[in-house]
């Protein structure tokens, strides 16, 4: 089979690995965070997440994929690159119908 990631295709398959994990920590890849987190915890990984502050592609991924809510504490990181116009466009389309928009915009944007 072939590898679509860095992460080991079994991992994919038999879950979270303590010994996996504490090995991409330690590795600080903001790439292997992210697709453990999408492939094998198939949600959020607070432990790591500080992680993907240093690449704020990844943050900007992170956040619509994975929390699929906006994403605060990286917002200080993904306001920094070029990748910040795509996250508010991001942010204001996917909302529900019911929020305040222009309350949202002035907190987050201002």
């Amino acid at each position: 089979m072939e590898k679509y990631s860095n992460i080991p295709v079994y991992a994919w398959y038999e879950g979270r690995d303590p010994q996996l994990e504490k090995a991409i920590i330690r590795r600080g890849n903001p790439a292997e965070v992210y697709q453990y987190a999408e492939l094998v915890i198939k949600g959020r990984w607070p432990e790591a997440e500080h992680i993907l502050f240093k690449n704020p592609k990844r943050a900007y991924w992170y956040a619509a994929d994975i929390i699929k809510d906006r994403w605060p504490e990286a917002e200080p990181y993904i306001k920094k690159s070029p990748y910040w116009d795509e996250y508010k466009h991001w942010w204001e389309t996917e909302q529900s119908r019911d929020v305040d928009r222009w309350r949202v915009k002035r907190e987050v944007w201002d």
